[in-house]
C-alpha cells in the first residue's frame, strides 16, 4: 500500500514540473524593436523627421545661393515693358522681326565687334581689324581666321556680306531699316576681306552698326 501511494507521489511530482515548464514565460522588458538602433534612437525618429520636413522651407526663406558673377548669365528682356510679345520661346533668328528674337536669343549671336561700355574697351571679335577709305564712304573689314560655325563649317567674309545684303533686300527684317539707311552693297574681296560700300560719309557706321555695345 505504502508502495504504491509512493509511486503515485512520484508521477504526480513528475507531471508537476512538466506543467511548470510548459507554462507561459515572462515577457521581456519593453526594449527596442528588431532592425532598431535602440530606445533613444527610435523616440528621436519623429522629431528627425519633422526637421527634415522644414529643411525646404528653410532653404526657400532663406533665397537662393550666391553665384559668381563670372557664373552667372544676364540675359535682356522687355517682357514687363511689353505684355505678351515673347510669342515664340523657340525663335532663335535675330533677324525675325518682332520682340521674340530678343532676351535670351542673343546667347546664340556673336558680333563682329565688342564695346566694352564698363571699361571703355573695344574689342574685335570675329572680326579682327577694319579700315575706311579716306572720305569714310567704304570700309574693309578683316574677318578673324580659324572661326567656325557650330556645325563645323567656316566663318568667312561670304557670311558677312550674305547678312548685310540680306538685309538690304528684305526691308520686313530685323535691323534691316538701319542698314538699308547707312549701307549701299557689301561684297566679297576674298575669304577674310569684306567691302562695304555706305550710303554716305559715315566715320562711326562700323561702331554703331557692327559692333555689340555691352
Amino acid at each position: 500500500m505504502n508502495r504504491r501511494w509512493l509511486s503515485w507521489l512520484s508521477l504526480l511530482t513528475v507531471l508537476a514540473l512538466m506543467l511548470s515548464a510548459c507554462g507561459t514565460p515572462e515577457l521581456p522588458a519593453a526594449g527596442p524593436a528588431e532592425g532598431s538602433d535602440g530606445g533613444d534612437d527610435a523616440a528621436a525618429a519623429p522629431a528627425e523627421s519633422a526637421n527634415t520636413a522644414a529643411e525646404p522651407a528653410a532653404a526657400a526663406d532663406a533665397g537662393l545661393p550666391e553665384v559668381p558673377r563670372n557664373r552667372t548669365l544676364i540675359m535682356a528682356g522687355l517682357g514687363g515693358e511689353h505684355p505678351g510679345a515673347f510669342t515664340d520661346v523657340e525663335l532663335f533668328n535675330s533677324y525675325a522681326p518682332g520682340l521674340s528674337r530678343s532676351g535670351f536669343t542673343q546667347a546664340c549671336t556673336e558680333g563682329l565687334f565688342y564695346y566694352n561700355m564698363i571699361g571703355d574697351e573695344f574689342i574685335p571679335w570675329l572680326a579682327e581689324d577694319y579700315e575706311f577709305n579716306d572720305d569714310f564712304t567704304e570700309v574693309v573689314v578683316t574677318i578673324r581666321e580659324g572661326v567656325e560655325w557650330s556645325d563645323g563649317e567656316p566663318f568667312t567674309a561670304n557670311d558677312v556680306a550674305f547678312s548685310l545684303n540680306m538685309l538690304l533686300q528684305n526691308p520686313d527684317l530685323n535691323y534691316a531699316g538701319e542698314i538699308i539707311d547707312t549701307v549701299k552693297s557689301a561684297e566679297v574681296v576674298d575669304d577674310l576681306h569684306v567691302k562695304i560700300t555706305l550710303t554716305g560719309v559715315n566715320p562711326r557706321f562700323i561702331f554703331d552698326k557692327l559692333t555689340f555695345h555691352a
